[in-house]
């Protein structure tokens, strides 16, 4: 053992190195608590205030932006009215009587019967000459905007013509000419359609002979 001279310092020992280690485990667990306990109370107040801490979720709306039911599609209107096709565009004479002549027109065939006839009921039109008279309808006979079944039928409710149609109007061609749409109920109750296609003088009745196409629907 050496030999300390009088007023020399005591030599100090050295600290093992498992001394050194322990304290510094010692000092990294106080940083992790600390850190751990800063943490908790951050995690506190965010939720405190409302926040997760996390991502938000945004809330799923059903049925379009207002949160409510999506609006159902308006009804489609059917073109048909309740009616189905028995012939279409079928190719049909009206043409001028004599000067005294008639001609009945029966749109359910169709079919043109000359000559007075004592019962008119089958029949939805006169071509009658005496005097000029013109087209006489005997159902109500309307002017459509369309093809369809729904709109001849509304034609023939709303934008009705006089129940006869003279000789001088009928010359002139404005409330009947070519692309004409005339609509009625016939007497067999089904929903009759004439296509004025062309127009030609008559000269012996000086009234036009009407070249049309004719289309028949029946309720279904």
């Amino acid at each position: 053992m050496p030999t300390v001279g009088p007023g020399a310092p005591a030599p100090v020992p050295a600290r093992r190195p498992a001394l050194r280690v322990a304290l510094g485990a010692v000092a990294l667990a106080a940083v992790v608590a600390i850190t751990w306990s800063v943490a908790r109370g951050s995690g506190t107040d965010d939720q405190a205030a409302g926040g997760s801490g996390g991502p938000t979720a945004s809330p799923t709306h059903h049925g379009g932006a207002s949160g409510g039911p999506s609006p159902s599609a308006s009804p489609t209107p059917d073109p048909n009215a309740g009616y189905r096709v028995v012939f279409k565009d079928r190719p049909f004479a009206l043409r001028a009587p004599s000067a005294a002549g008639f001609n009945y027109i029966d749109l359910d065939v169709p079919k043109a019967v000359p000559g007075a006839q004592i019962d008119e009921s089958p029949y939805e039109i006169t071509y009658n000459g005496v005097s000029g008279i013109g087209l006489e309808f005997h159902t109500p006979m309307g002017r459509s905007t369309g093809r369809t079944a729904q709109a001849c039928l509304d034609g023939s409710h709303s934008d009705v013509l006089p129940d006869q149609v003279r000789r001088e109007e009928l010359d002139k061609g404005r409330t009947i000419h070519v692309g004409t749409l005339l609509c009625t109920e016939t007497t067999d109750g089904n929903l009759a359609m004439i296509e004025i296609t062309g127009m030609t003088p008559n000269r012996e009745s000086e009234m036009p002979n009407f070249a049309t196409k004719v289309t028949l629907w029946e309720k279904s």
